[in-house]
C-alpha cells in the first residue's frame, strides 16, 4: 500500500480538528462581550455569565461549539470547553458545584481534610490577540510597592491581602468579585508607593490556583 495513502486519513483528521478549534475560538471571541481588562500591552475581554469549575471524575466534557456559537453574547447553558485544568461552565453550575463542595468540606471538617478552593467568584476572559480563554481571578496584582503600603491600600479598598513582599515589592489583594477588583484598580494604581497594578488574569497554570 502506498505510504502516502496511509497518511491521508491522519492529515484529514488534523485538518478537521484544526477547523473545529478555529470555530470554537471564533465563537468564544464572539461571546466575549463583557468588560475589557488590560494587562500590560495585552487586552482581555470577559465572557459574561460563565465561570470555572473543577472537572468531574468522569473527565472534562468536550467543547460545546454549536451551543456557544448560537448563544454568542448571551449566557451559555452548558459546559463550553476547558481553560487550563478547569472546565468553563455557566455561573449557575459554578454555584451548584460550590455548594456541593462546601457541604463535602463541612462533612470532613473533623478529619482535617482541606477542600478545593471556592471558584464561584472567578471568571473567564478571552485574550483578544490569541483568541484563547484565560481565567480571571477576583484579585489585583501589585508591583513596585512594600508590604505596609499594600496592606494599607487593601484595607482602604475593602480587599484582603493574599501576600505582600518587601523583598520584590509585589503583592496580591483579593476582593469579593471581579467587579470589585476592577472598581478598586484605579485607587490602587493611584496610591503613592505603588508603581503599577493589574487584575489577575491567569494564562499559565503551572502553579495551582
Amino acid at each position: 500500500m502506498n505510504k502516502y495513502l496511509i497518511g491521508i486519513p491522519f492529515l484529514l483528521a488534523l485538518a478537521t480538528a484544526a477547523q473545529a478549534a478555529d470555530t470554537y475560538s471564533q465563537a468564544l471571541t464572539a461571546a466575549a462581550t463583557g468588560a475589557t481588562i488590560d494587562v500590560a500591552s495585552t487586552s482581555f475581554r470577559i465572557v459574561p455569565g460563565v465561570g470555572i469549575a473543577h472537572p468531574t471524575t468522569s473527565g472534562s466534557p468536550a467543547p460545546a461549539i454549536s451551543r456557544l456559537a448560537s448563544t454568542a453574547g448571551s449566557t451559555p447553558a452548558e459546559s463550553l470547553g476547558t481553560v487550563g485544568p478547569f472546565v468553563i461552565v455557566p455561573k449557575s453550575a459554578v454555584s451548584a458545584t460550590t455548594h456541593a463542595a462546601r457541604s463535602s468540606v463541612d462533612a470532613r471538617t473533623t478529619s482535617g481534610t482541606k477542600g478545593q478552593e471556592d471558584l464561584s467568584s472567578f471568571g473567564v476572559a478571552v485574550n483578544m490577540r490569541t483568541r484563547q480563554p484565560a481565567v480571571v481571578a477576583p484579585r489585583l496584582k501589585v508591583f513596585g510597592s512594600d508590604a505596609k503600603t499594600i496592606a494599607a491600600v487593601a484595607k482602604k479598598t475593602q480587599g484582603t491581602v493574599v501576600y505582600a513582599s518587601d523583598m520584590d515589592g509585589s503583592g496580591l489583594i483579593r476582593y469579593g468579585s471581579i467587579d470589585q477588583a476592577q472598581a478598586a484598580l484605579p485607587a490602587v494604581k493611584a496610591t503613592k508607593g505603588v508603581d503599577d497594578a493589574f487584575v489577575d488574569v491567569i494564562e499559565s497554570f503551572r502553579q495551582k490556583q
